[in-house]
């Protein structure tokens, strides 16, 4: 068993790596390797070649700690995760490392919606909506208030019906409805950034009215469309 330490404080002074207690003339002093985040900020240019996924960790926490004005973190955190599309990672791990990079470039709520259209942007010109196509703008907030609904209905059915065979259907029927809300909410974003005027109520109605496998088939296909009228053949 190895001990180990990675420091992610912000002082360059503080150097840990020993520990040390003594009582009744006993002593106990433990020495052990620790790593200094703050370290890697000396060369940058190394983070920025390696293909390594942590890096793009220690860059973001490293960013964090230098960029508190909101444009300038806004700018730079769009700027690693452009930098960690062209890396090619799989699904799985652009996933998990935004996740971590949106956690730790945490933004204020201004700036959302300049985020999530950047976000977007970037998406298309790599052809992987990995984020915004699968994660979902909306969609865990559907999601959550479907099932509100869901369990709500449930309850009362159940307590007419028996409360289990109610409160389990509510729930199905509340999480669909959830899934279908969030997928058309970010369906309607899409088309409007990209088709502009040429999204009109008639394409509105088709996609309110379409149901959850419709709906992810249109948002694969926004990608690759070269008109509206060819998503909605």
């Amino acid at each position: 068993m190895v001990s180990l330490a990675i420091l992610a404080d912000s002082s360059p002074r503080f150097r840990a790596g020993t520990y040390a207690r003594d009582r009744w003339g006993c002593d106990i002093r433990f020495r052990y390797p620790t790593v200094k985040l703050l370290d890697f900020g000396r060369d940058w240019a190394s983070l920025e070649a390696s293909d390594n996924p942590f890096t793009l960790v220690v860059m973001a926490h490293l960013i964090a700690q230098r960029e508190r004005e909101g444009m300038a973190r806004l700018n730079a955190k769009l700027q690693l995760i452009r930098r960690m599309y062209r890396r090619g990672y799989s699904k799985d791990q652009v996933l998990t490392l935004f996740r971590v990079i949106d956690w730790l470039l945490h933004l204020p709520s201004e700036l959302t919606p300049v985020f999530q259209r950047a976000l977007s942007t970037i998406e298309e010109e790599q052809k992987m909506a990995y984020i915004t196509s699968i994660e979902r703008f909306g969609l865990e907030k559907g999601l959550q208030q479907g099932m509100q609904q869901g369990m709500q209905q449930g309850m009362q059915q159940g307590m007419q019906q028996g409360m289990q065979q109610g409160m389990q259907q509510g729930m199905q029927q509340g999480m669909q409805q959830g899934l279908q809300q969030g997928e058309a909410a970010v369906l309607h974003r899409q088309l409007q950034k990209k088709f502009g005027e040429k999204f009109t109520e008639r394409h509105r109605r088709c996609i309110d009215e379409a149901n959850i496998d419709t709906l992810l088939d249109w948002s694969e296909q926004i990608l690759v469309a070269r008109s509206i009228d060819e998503l909605f053949h």
